[in-house]
């Protein structure tokens, strides 16, 4: 095509017709519309995990792997979900398949994209898992290099500062290992994080966690509820709260917030079964049943919560139930 056939004023509107027209109009909304559903796709994948349905996670994160192989995060999400599904039933499930599976997803996540930090970061837990320590901080040394220095939080930073500051949590989160944590390695991780992005749900979730294993009830209760202010419509925070009041033993400030995480997920599964549990302790073995039963229904079950639904039937003295 010769340009100079053309005058700046007929270039001009062409294009303006082009952008004008209704189909490229639509091919515009409809880009923008399946960004929006994989997002919308993805946390959906995310919350699922967090309410224990890890079948339907599994389902959903697979399907995104179809849609979009090279995305590297969602392999990411399928090995945090094998990974979550394990910790779930430590009775049933194997410790050595789970790292094992999560292990070979993570790598995938890095065939898939190279420069995707999470994948390492997941290759870390699994070696630490695996008391392979040598190996996890090297892959953490590997996650941190695809993160760019920093001299202020701007728009431009690489990765974007929500997901550079819940990369370095979940760094931090790797060194949680039995139920203690390495404090000295992974808080400085979190007051970076802090840093970068100070409303980030994941960030606040997993600084609680950490001074909860460390047995700092008040400081991880203040972090919960920081999480709850980042994000209002998460359930996992007020559950966190109260699992705190359930380990002192205080069970009438832990009911309100098992009943809040319901109220914003009815689908939370978790917070049935620690109703459930808070019931059972409790000797209200009706009311015991009935959130067992639920959260049986919402997971498939599993052998820990079937076991604490059989002690609820036996003292509701439902023996049929039992049997």
């Amino acid at each position: 095509m010769n340009l100079n056939h053309y005058t700046i004023e007929s270039i001009q509107e062409t294009m303006k017709r082009l952008f004008s027209s209704p189909a490229f109009m639509l091919a515009v909304l409809l880009t923008g519309l399946t960004m929006k559903v994989q997002a919308q796709d993805l946390n959906s994948a995310i919350l699922l995990t967090r309410s224990e349905q890890y079948d339907k996670a599994a389902a959903a994160l697979q399907d995104l792997i179809k849609k979009e192989p090279a995305n590297g995060r969602n392999y990411f999400y399928l090995g945090e979900n094998v990974l979550a599904d394990f910790y779930s039933d430590t009775i049933s499930n194997s410790l050595a398949v789970a790292t094992k599976e999560a292990k070979e997803i993570y790598q995938k996540g890095v065939e898939a994209n190279a420069s995707e930090p999470l994948n390492y970061v997941g290759l870390a837990k699994v070696a630490f898992l695996q008391g392979d320590e040598k190996n996890a901080e090297e892959m953490r040394a590997k996650a941190k290099s695809f993160l760019m220095p920093y001299k202020k939080v701007s728009k431009k930073m690489v990765p974007p500062a929500p997901q550079y500051a819940y990369t370095l949590a979940k760094i931090a989160e790797s060194y949680i290992k039995d139920d203690d944590v390495d404090t000295a390695k992974a808080l400085p991780l979190i007051r970076e994080a802090f840093r970068i992005d100070n409303k980030n749900l994941d960030v606040y979730l997993i600084a609680g966690d950490i001074y909860f294993l460390k047995n700092e009830g008040s400081k991880a209760i203040a972090f919960y509820n920081q999480a709850e202010f980042a994000d209002p419509q998460s359930p996992t925070a007020a559950m966190k709260i109260g699992n705190i009041y359930v380990a002192g033993r205080v069970y009438k400030a832990a009911e309100p917030q098992f009943q809040r995480a319901i109220e914003l997920n009815e689908n939370f599964a978790p917070a049935y079964r620690e109703l459930g549990q808070l019931y059972s302790l409790s000797g209200v073995y009706d009311k015991a049943k009935q959130y067992f039963e639920k959260y049986l229904e919402l997971t498939a079950g599993n052998i820990p919560a079937k076991t604490r639904y059989v002690n609820a039937l036996f003292f509701a003295k439902d023996y049929e139930g039992v049997i």
